[in-house]
């Protein structure tokens, strides 16, 4: 039974430091633990947002369910669930391609939910033929690469397959300011 076994986790003292203790090997066994778990949440959040339970259940999504029945934000929620909208269905979602080969990598411990949702992030506003082919080079980068070093190598990526996107990007930010006016008693109006 999960519920059981998330009270026990709750409740579970842990060891002391010292000589001879498995405090160290604790935290791995439950770093791999929460990793285990939220693949498998991706997993059922994606059966659960198709099944229609959210809308049976008196919400309006599966997010607003999520953020109702569990202990996550509404924030949260919504990014669990495109996530696993993108790895579990075989057909865009909101224009975005689906993402087969990192839900078979993930599933199978060569990635985590981290370089996944990095993987889902990059791929989102690319055209659908490229997707594929950059979600490959992605996984595959992705069972090399610590996540801070995949987000480098995808923001490289999407400027590659992107160029006028990043050029948008870069007009937008050059056109940005701020006006700074001096008033009263030393104090600045923006």
């Amino acid at each position: 039974d999960l519920t059981a076994t998330a009270v026990a986790l709750r409740t579970m003292p842990p060891a002391h430091a010292g000589l001879g203790t498995t405090v160290d090997a604790e935290v791995v066994a439950l770093a791999e633990l929460v990793e285990a778990a939220q693949v498998a949440l991706l997993a059922r959040v994606a059966v659960l947002d198709t099944s229609g339970i959210a809308r049976s259940d008196g919400h309006g999504s599966t997010e607003a369910w999520l953020a109702a029945r569990t202990p996550m934000s509404r924030t949260t929620a919504g990014r669990t669930v495109r996530l696993a909208r993108r790895l579990h269905r075989g057909t865009p979602v909101n224009g975005a391609a689906p993402l087969p080969g990192t839900a078979t990598a993930l599933g199978a411990g060569r990635l985590s939910v981290e370089h996944a949702s990095i993987i889902a992030t990059t791929t989102e506003h690319l055209p659908a033929a490229v997707v594929p082919d950059a979600e490959a080079v992605l996984v595959e980068a992705a069972t090399r690469l610590a996540p801070a070093q995949l987000r480098i190598a995808a923001r490289r990526l999407h400027r590659l397959l992107l160029p006028d996107h990043d050029t948008r990007a870069a007009a937008a930010h050059d056109t940005r300011y701020l006006h700074l006016t001096p008033a009263l008693y030393g104090m600045w109006a923006i």
